[in-house]
Formats: C-alpha cells, sequence, structure tokens
C-alpha cells in the first residue's frame, strides 16, 4: 500500500520530468495501482550482475549503490539517493532476454516505490505518454553521474573528494574510500 506521502512524492517528481506535466490525475491513479511499495534491508539487491532487471523503482528513502565486477572486483559506478538519483534500475537489461551488467544493493534500509517490467510494459498502453517521460527517466538517470563529472575535470583527486564531501555528505558517509575512488574515477586523478 502506497501511503499519500510517498505518492505525492513520486507524482511531484514525474511531473518535473518533461511530458510529466501533461499527465492528467487519472494518469496518475493508473501508475498507483500498479506500484508496490517495498523495503530493502542492508545489502539486499534491487537487481543482481548477470540476472534480468524484473523493475522499476522510484526510491523515497535510503541510498543505493550500483557496482559491477571487473576482473572479479567490485567497482562502484553508480549510487541512488534523495538529492542526487532516485530512478532505480538497470537500463540495460530492460530490453528483452537481457541481463543486468550491474548489481544495485540498498545500503542500510531504504524504500522505493517499484513497478514491475509488465507493469510498466501495460502502462505504456494505458498512457501513451508514458513513452517519453521513460526516455527522459532512462537519460536522467544515465547522465547524471556524467554531469557530475563533468563538473569535476580538472581538478586534483584531493580537490575532487572534496567536493563529492561538500555536495553529497551523506554519500560520502556510506561510501568506504576505495568505493569513493572508484566512484570518483579518482584512480585515473591520483597523478594530478
Amino acid at each position: 500500500m502506497i501511503i499519500n506521502k510517498e505518492m505525492d512524492s513520486f507524482f511531484s517528481f514525474i511531473k518535473s520530468v518533461p511530458g510529466g506535466e501533461k499527465l492528467s490525475k487519472k494518469n496518475i491513479d493508473d501508475l498507483m495501482d500498479c506500484a508496490e511499495t517495498m523495503g530493502f534491508e542492508d545489502k539486499e539487491p534491487f537487481c543482481e550482475q548477470g540476472f534480468p532487471c524484473e523493475m522499476i523503482g522510484f526510491m523515497f528513502s535510503g541510498f543505493f549503490k550500483t557496482s559491477c565486477l571487473k576482473n572479479n572486483i567490485p567497482t562502484i559506478m553508480d549510487m541512488n539517493f534523495i538529492g542526487y538519483n532516485r530512478i532505480i534500475s538497470d537500463f540495460s537489461s530492460m530490453v528483452p532476454g537481457a541481463d543486468c551488467k550491474s548489481s544495485i544493493l540498498s545500503v542500510n534500509k531504504s524504500m522505493v516505490i517499484c513497478f514491475s517490467k509488465g507493469n510498466w510494459e501495460i502502462l505504456y498502453e494505458k498512457i501513451p505518454l508514458l513513452n517519453g517521460i521513460s526516455r527522459h527517466l532512462t537519460i536522467m538517470s544515465r547522465d547524471m553521474k556524467i554531469i557530475y563529472m563533468v563538473h569535476n575535470e580538472g581538478m586534483n583527486a584531493k580537490d575532487t573528494l572534496l567536493k563529492f564531501i561538500k555536495d553529497y555528505p551523506q554519500a560520502y558517509s556510506k561510501l568506504n574510500k576505495g568505493e569513493q575512488k572508484s566512484f570518483l574515477n579518482l584512480h585515473r586523478n591520483s597523478g594530478k
């Protein structure tokens, strides 16, 4: 059951996405009818590398980190938390038959409004606007880290880390030093 506070948060967010302002109350009600509130415990996966991701999520509390194994070493690719990126999914696995290229794990407890991939596809038919909105959500989610890293371009490793701590103190406190360096690509900048 989705409570009003969560629904209002989701509704406000969707309305802020290009095309979202055109959604009617009925459209939002249809979305909410297909949604499920899910709680995730510490280290519980939203999706796992090598397996299909069957959900799309909108986070309203908590923190998730996305990693993939490279040479059997987990590498932090991205994060999800309020104030940075609230949309959770391995979008590469949304293609039929594709598996996740990364794992998305909760850090501590997290709450997410989830839509099954099947329900999302049904909603496309009921709400044609959702197709364009979904495209914008995917682009926003994918580009969030790219945009952040562009703003850090040319900074040395120390300044990049200090900016990260200032911009996202909640993320800094949830990642160990190796994860921070992995997320910020500091291994490349360490010589600056």
